[in-house]
């Protein structure tokens, strides 16, 4: 995440919160064009293909362990991701990411 310019950082965390182009448009003052073309810089600096894998690494490199026990050093968490479509989750399965915790 540290490569991503302050604007595609701010792009990039509310397409992990499930933000579509148009609402993160709405969000930051921007065109929907505007939001496409920093996700496409999004994708390209994070090596991914879709806004899922763009999704797991965005939390993964963002997580913040809490005292809750799933965040127990070494643990890892599940997230099941759908498909993401026109910026939305589909229903329907797509596939599972694992986030491993860092040890503290």
């Amino acid at each position: 995440m540290d490569r991503l310019t302050p604007r595609e950082h701010q792009v990039a965390m509310l397409v992990a919160r499930g933000l579509s182009n148009r609402d993160i448009a709405r969000e930051l003052g921007l065109t929907t064009g505007t939001v496409k073309l920093h996700m496409h810089e999004v994708l390209r600096k994070l090596g991914v293909k879709t806004r899922s894998e763009a999704i797991l690494i965005i939390l993964r490199e963002t997580a913040t362990p809490c005292n809750h026990p799933m965040w127990a050093a070494g643990t890892v968490l599940d997230i099941a991701m759908g498909d993401v479509i026109g910026g939305g989750l589909s229903g329907g399965l797509m596939r599972a990411g694992t986030l491993p915790i860092p040890r503290q």
